[in-house]
């Protein structure tokens, strides 16, 4: 039972992750590392540099974020992401969603 457990604890993160990073960057505009820590400091969940990029990439690349470059008085220039119009209805329609499956849950 402990192997279904963590499995299933893995799969409802991977579903969460998405809706996590929206919050946290409708907060406020962010870049990568930014995120990584406030993910990790809000919600204790311990994610990685591999989960968050490639779930910033695909909420780019669906107009749910917007990414921009932008210099750094010291060092490396940053990728700062903010939400979209479309990121913040979507927000909006995740969080419909999850109020509708916990009362489904509390019946």
């Amino acid at each position: 039972m402990e192997d279904l457990i963590k499995n299933w604890r893995t799969q409802i993160n991977k579903g969460f992750f998405p809706f996590i990073i929206l919050k946290a960057i409708a907060k406020k505009r962010q870049y990568g590392y930014s995120l990584l820590v406030t993910i990790n400091d809000e919600t204790g969940l311990e994610v990685s540099e591999g989960t968050i990029y490639p779930i910033l990439v695909r909420l780019n690349e669906v107009g749910l974020v917007s990414a921009k470059w932008t210099e750094q008085k010291s060092g490396m220039p940053r990728k700062y992401y903010e939400v979209s119009d479309e990121g913040r209805k979507a927000i909006e329609t995740m969080e419909e969603m999850l109020t509708n499956y916990f009362k489904t849950l509390k019946k």
